[in-house]
């Protein structure tokens, strides 16, 4: 039996690797969240705990028979004092797991790269933190990596989510303006998207979570193995729609002169987990299409705060 600590697991990401843990057999869950209620009534199952994110920073807590932390907590859409405080508790958190827990993933982002790259950035590239949330996010590294130095740890450095229940991403925006009959109007059209289907990007975290820590790096890109530009994008929706029945007008293109790229390269990950995305930019749009739609798609929370 293998003991998972998953903070932050009321997320967008965080709900979903508790969704594919619990088809796994030999996994004991401990998913820590502000929103312990409504998790105890959705997850009520024999193998998960639900706790409130004090409860692990409460000395009565025994990390000591826990085998991997997943660290998904991360204050979103905070000012920044709300994001000050989220760091402290990722602090605390890593502190209080320390040498009891054997292994620690944190959950990073692309975004600490420059968005203006020209090339796909690898693990070697520069960071270049261009916006609050990147600060947050590379902060978050640098805590683990000092906090954990004597513990097998790793940093994921994720592309950008998709998936339903994520309104935020101008894809689900396209997606609920088509449905509802509006004009699509687009910026530019050559910008470079790396999308991450959540499910794939949970798969991910727990291939690393079940594997042997003592040959984690210390850094991974996590990515999908094609990025697509804005109007291939734009397109893909369009296609998805006409599959629902749903007239779309054609597109408006306007004037945009800058430029935008998040794609990285993943190939040491899938080297050495041997481990590849399942899902394709237009599988993701016909599942949040049909989410929205009311035939489909999966629930999902859309408050990412860390408490």
């Amino acid at each position: 039996m293998k003991t998972i600590l998953v903070t932050g697991a009321g997320g967008f990401l965080g709900q979903e690797i508790i969704r594919q843990l619990l088809v796994k057999e030999y996994i004991r869950i401990i998913a820590v969240s502000s929103q312990k209620e409504k998790l105890q009534i959705q997850y009520n199952r024999p193998q998960i705990v639900i706790i409130g994110n004090d409860d692990i920073l409460k000395p009565e807590f025994n990390y000591h028979n826990i085998h991997v932390l997943i660290n998904c907590a991360f204050p979103r859409g905070t000012d920044g004092a709300g994001m000050a405080d989220g760091l402290l508790y990722i602090t605390k958190t890593l502190e209080m797991a320390g040498n009891n827990v054997q292994a620690v993933i944190n959950i990073s982002s692309q975004s600490v790269y420059s968005q203006k790259r020209l090339i796909a950035a690898d693990e070697n590239t520069v960071p270049d933190l261009e916006s609050k949330y990147a600060v947050g996010k590379y902060a978050s590294e640098l805590l683990t990596n000092s906090i954990c130095k004597s513990l097998p740890h790793t940093n994921l450095r994720l592309a950008s989510l998709i998936g339903n229940g994520l309104e935020k991403r101008f894809i689900n925006k396209i997606i609920k303006n088509i449905i509802s009959g509006e004009v699509i109007h687009i910026q530019g059209g050559q910008q470079r998207f790396a999308f991450l289907d959540v499910r794939d990007a949970a798969a991910a975290v727990i291939n690393v979570a079940l594997s042997n820590p003592d040959g984690w790096n210390e850094v991974y890109n996590v990515g999908p193995q094609k990025a697509y530009n804005l109007g291939e994008i734009t397109r893909c929706i369009v296609e998805s729609a006409k599959d629902f029945g749903i007239d779309v007008g054609s597109p408006i293109y306007e004037e945009n002169c800058g430029w935008y790229n998040s794609d990285i390269n993943s190939g040491i990950f899938y080297k050495q987990f041997g481990w590849k995305p399942c899902y394709k930019m237009e599988d993701t749009v016909r599942m949040i299409f049909e989410a929205c739609l009311g035939g489909g798609g999966y629930p999902l929370s859309t408050n990412h705060n860390i408490r």
